[in-house]
């Protein structure tokens, strides 16, 4: 019976690893994600468009990775990407509940029709 325990156990590290693995190469795919020693982050879409649907996928993704020291500051570049269906308050609303849930400050920048624009939320 233990035996039959003991093989339960590592059939179950080797699925949670393969669902790790999947989850990595989603991000790796869709994101680029540099991330600095002292724990800041700037992360960018690699498509030509985000839809919020895409963000929240990410961000909860993303939020397990965090806790009560990282990260400090997350720096969203949507520079050159298109939201779908330009829902650019639901994106913000998306992040800034991010920002505030793992306590870092977030930078979101974004450049339309030529016009730099950024938005910062502090700390909650």
């Amino acid at each position: 019976m233990s035996e039959q325990i003991q093989r339960d156990g590592i059939h179950e590290k080797e699925q949670e690893s393969r669902e790790a693995m999947r989850e990595a190469d989603y991000l790796l795919a869709r994101w680029r994600l540099t991330i600095s020693a002292k724990g800041c982050c700037w992360i960018r879409p690699l498509g030509a468009e985000v839809s919020p649907e895409e963000l929240a996928g990410f961000v909860a993704l993303f939020r397990r990775c965090c806790d009560a020291v990282f990260p400090r500051v997350v720096v969203f570049d949507l520079g050159h990407v298109r939201v779908v269906g330009e829902q650019w308050s639901l994106i913000f609303e998306l992040l800034h509940d991010f920002a505030l849930q793992i306590g870092a400050r977030c930078r979101v920048s974004c450049s339309r029709r030529g016009t730099a624009k950024a938005v910062l939320i502090q700390r909650g």
